[in-house]
């Protein structure tokens, strides 16, 4: 799921790294980090249904929104696309200025 994720985000034109797995760096840190059109974002890939999200990574994920930084927890390609739609309202295939959560978006709300 998360190279499917790497994939949309840099052809939404992110740039985008992907932080190494657990135990190779500081807990909680998201799995991806973007820079979309001037904003920053960490996406945290979880798989459907199984996937949680730590108590670190939501204390982080807080943070970063306290930053002004925008967080989002998706668990496909198709979740992310629409969430750097519906959070940053600039992408090449869905502009929306909509906040509407009809599309299953559950990113944080841009500060």
């Amino acid at each position: 799921i998360v190279a499917a994720c790497i994939k949309v985000a840099k052809a939404e034109g992110a740039w985008v790294y992907r932080t190494p797995p657990s135990g190779r760096s500081r807990g909680g840190i998201p799995d991806l980090i973007l820079c979309h059109h001037g904003q920053f974002v960490g996406v945290e890939v979880k798989r459907p249904r199984v996937g949680r999200l730590t108590m670190r990574q939501k204390l982080t994920m807080e943070d970063i929104e306290r930053a002004g930084g925008t967080v989002a927890v998706v668990t496909s390609p198709e979740e992310l696309r629409s969430c750097l739609a519906h959070t940053l309202g600039a992408t090449s295939s869905a502009p929306s200025d909509s906040r509407s959560s009809d599309d299953g978006c559950r990113c944080g709300e841009t500060r």
